[in-house]
């Protein structure tokens, strides 16, 4: 499921690109380019007969929704909201299909 799970979460929309407003860049001086942001992921439960959580079998065992541009990302350095350039659509396109 390993390879399910990263194929989910491989941005396929890549004329967009984040980046920092703030200029943060890594300790050899390149650019930063990482950031936080929300992914929704599901999870295999060992549930009681009425449903309610008992154990969780894993941390993830599928991807539902990759990242969204229309979700908040921040820089993993300063915090900052990230901006975006390149092509975008009128609506928030998800960045993955």
């Amino acid at each position: 499921m390993l390879k399910n799970r990263q194929e989910n979460m491989e941005p396929s929309y890549s004329r967009v690109e984040a980046y920092c407003p703030n200029k943060c860049t890594n300790r050899y001086g390149d650019l930063l380019k990482t950031f936080v942001t929300t992914a929704h992921v599901a999870q295999e439960w060992i549930v009681n007969a009425h449903g309610h959580w008992e154990e969780t079998k894993d941390d993830c065992s599928d991807v539902t929704h990759g990242p969204d541009i229309g979700n908040d990302w921040t820089c993993t350095k300063c915090g900052e909201t990230a901006k975006f350039r390149g092509s975008t659509t009128s609506h928030r396109k998800i960045l993955t299909d």
